[in-house]
């Protein structure tokens, strides 16, 4: 975790499918979101939240003093978009209450594409009031897809690594399949229907970082998908949290 003293406009965006909103703030040219408030709108424990994400390797906090909507300054601990997106697949819809539930649905689905709009292509409510001239729009898509290549690039970038860490036809370096990543690691849960609901939020959290699972033979499950330690832990995570 970073501690940063420059301050940001928290503003509310809209996140289609529910009535919360993520409270977000561009600090030095990147948006950021306030993880307090939206522990709040699903009614989890923010603190527990806050120390769990600074304990992962892939997980992006900032401590920093935001102005809120009533003008106050706030200092709050901010995640950034990529840290939002992988937090939010660890969380299990089914282990908060009926009311948080379909917030839990939305923001999965919708979050980060909101968050995207706001600071893209200025699509939600925009704070300054004024009309987006066509430069501003042209000058927004171009911005998203030079973040897109940014995107695309770094994807790469991993897939490059994790190639090198090839070094027999038998598979991997820390890669795994869904009851092999349970086993290794003493999980007691290795039902097939418990191990297919975790596999299917393991190809999400994949997907989202551009990486493609690898099959292999298994003797008894025959060809399973195998993908990073570090994906089936955030997982598993959110599957038994």
């Amino acid at each position: 975790m970073s501690l940063t003293n420059v301050t940001g406009q928290l503003v509310q965006i809209a996140v289609p499918g529910t009535n919360a909103t993520i409270p977000a703030a561009e600090i030095d040219g990147k948006p950021m979101v306030a993880l307090r408030p939206m522990c709040d709108a699903i009614g989890i424990d923010a603190d527990s939240q806050a120390r769990k994400l600074k304990a992962r390797s892939w997980a992006t906090t900032v401590m920093s003093t935001v102005v809120a909507a009533d003008g106050k300054p706030r200092t709050m601990l901010l995640i950034d978009r990529r840290t939002m997106t992988m937090w939010l697949a660890t969380l299990d819809e089914n282990r908060v209450s009926e009311t948080a539930k379909p917030t839990v649905v939305a923001f999965q689905a919708e979050a980060a594409d909101a968050l995207d709009a706001y600071f893209h292509t200025g699509q939600a409510t925009n704070p300054r009031g004024t009309a987006l001239s066509t430069f501003d729009i042209l000058r927004a898509q171009i911005d998203q897809l030079e973040a897109a290549q940014r995107t695309a690039n770094e994807a790469k970038a991993i897939a490059a690594k994790t190639e090198a860490r090839l070094d027999a036809i038998e598979g991997r370096h820390d890669w795994f399949a869904a009851v092999g990543y349970a086993k290794t690691h003493d999980i007691p849960n290795t039902s097939t229907q418990f191990l297919a609901k975790v596999g299917r939020q393991a190809a999400s959290i994949a997907r989202a970082n551009g990486i493609e699972p690898v099959p292999v033979q298994h003797a008894l499950y025959g060809r399973v998908n195998t993908l990073p330690a570090w994906v089936w832990e955030i997982a598993f995570e959110g599957r038994q949290a």
